[in-house]
């Protein structure tokens, strides 16, 4: 579908949205990730972190904030940010668009949103991690200005671990 003939925008995410955001995790996961982390480690993820209870508490506190790319008034697309683990650094900590919508500009304008925001806190650069097999995802982050940083492999519980590049986006200051 071409971007010209659809209005995308980005909103922040409220709490009446994460029920939204929780079926859209589950269709993206189970649709995109199997052939990368399986399905169990699917599962065990959406179970962890995308409950409408989990959103809640990721939010809780500032610590995540979350949005929702929208097509018209459809939700597509989610991310989510926050600080980053060293100082000067913010962190793209997910954006995850709808099969059926990637190559819309979806993703980029998301991007956009979370370097605004950054800027806005100070960050001279904006990192993320991506599984190392999502080759689509990796060429994205690199065609808007992210490097490979490094690897590292996360334990994320239940036997599981990602295996993921981490990718960093120097920010210049706005003026």
């Amino acid at each position: 579908m071409s971007q010209e003939t659809h209005r995308i925008f980005v909103r922040p995410a409220a709490e009446r949205d994460f029920p939204v955001i929780a079926a859209l995790a589950g269709r993206i996961w189970r649709t995109c990730f199997p052939g990368l982390i399986g399905t169990a480690q699917i599962e065990y993820m959406l179970a962890q972190r995308y409950t409408p209870a989990a959103l809640h508490a990721a939010t809780a506190g500032g610590r995540l904030t979350y949005f929702l790319g929208l097509l018209e008034s459809q939700a597509i697309a989610y991310a989510a940010d926050g600080p980053g683990d060293q100082p000067g650094e913010w962190k793209l900590h997910q954006l995850y668009v709808d099969p059926e919508w990637q190559g819309v500009g979806i993703g980029r304008k998301l991007i956009q949103v979370i370097e605004h925001r950054a800027r806005k806190h100070g960050a001279k650069a904006l990192m993320l991690t991506v599984n190392k097999g999502n080759e689509r995802a990796r060429r994205l982050y690199e065609k808007v200005g992210f490097q490979i940083r490094g690897a590292q492999v996360f334990d994320i519980g239940g036997g599981f671990v990602m295996d993921d590049y981490v990718m960093a986006k120097p920010l210049a200051p706005t003026g």
